[in-house]
């Protein structure tokens, strides 16, 4: 969380006063990825605002499972253009299901130049990573493609029916993240064991391992 508050000094905004605007589309799993998702805007110095317009950041959690749900996004997105017209320093952030669609990315790209930051629920993790990107280089972030053979290194701990979750670390960022393994893990691993996993994360926001080693 160490960056996220580091990225105070970049955030556009008052200190203290800073707002986030948080959309949420679609089923259960996008409400809680929204939760996390306002766990990382608060450690930045976010509260939390009602609607756009105003906001310092805007976010979009999607959903492409509907249609319809896809093109109330584009409305919505193309109505932003009008809020980021009246606040410039505004940040458009917009993550989920849709962005990983190559076909959404690319009208992102061209017919909405102003949204700032795309990612998909994949990477829901590196949030802060990405927005540092944005904020650092200045340049438009689409980060939609999965991440084969991404590292996650932390404590393992177990949750019920066999599942196994992961607290996933990269540099100064964490998340908890559930995972599948098809290997057989050993019975003596135990609640906070030390674990890396090697494998990427699938589309029901999972990190599949395709190796667990066991340190310590």
């Amino acid at each position: 969380m160490q960056l996220c508050r580091q990225l105070r000094a970049l955030l556009p905004g008052e200190e203290g006063r800073r707002t986030a605007f948080v959309d949420t589309y679609g089923c259960q799993q996008n409400e809680a990825d929204s939760e996390r998702l306002r766990g990382y805007l608060q450690e930045m110095g976010f509260s939390f605002a009602q609607e756009a317009e105003g906001a310092d950041l805007v976010l979009l959690n999607t959903c492409a499972i509907r249609d319809h749900a896809e093109q109330r996004v584009y409305g919505n997105v193309g109505a932003l253009s009008h809020t980021k017209r009246r606040h410039q320093e505004q940040l458009i952030v917009l993550c989920g299901c849709m962005a990983r669609q190559d076909h959404v990315a690319q009208r992102l790209r061209t017919s909405f130049p102003y949204v700032d930051l795309v990612f998909g629920p994949q990477l829901l993790w590196k949030f802060p990573e990405l927005l540092w990107e944005k904020l650092s280089s200045g340049k438009r972030v689409f980060a939609t493609q999965d991440v084969p053979g991404t590292v996650a290194e932390g404590t393992l701990t177990a949750a019920g029916q066999g599942d196994r979750f992961v607290l996933a670390e990269s540099g100064d960022k964490s998340v908890v993240l559930p995972v599948t393994f098809d290997g057989a893990l050993s019975d003596e691993v135990t609640d906070g064991a030390t674990v890396v996993l090697t494998g990427a994360m699938t589309d029901d926001g999972k990190f599949a391992a395709t190796d667990v080693a066991l340190e310590g």
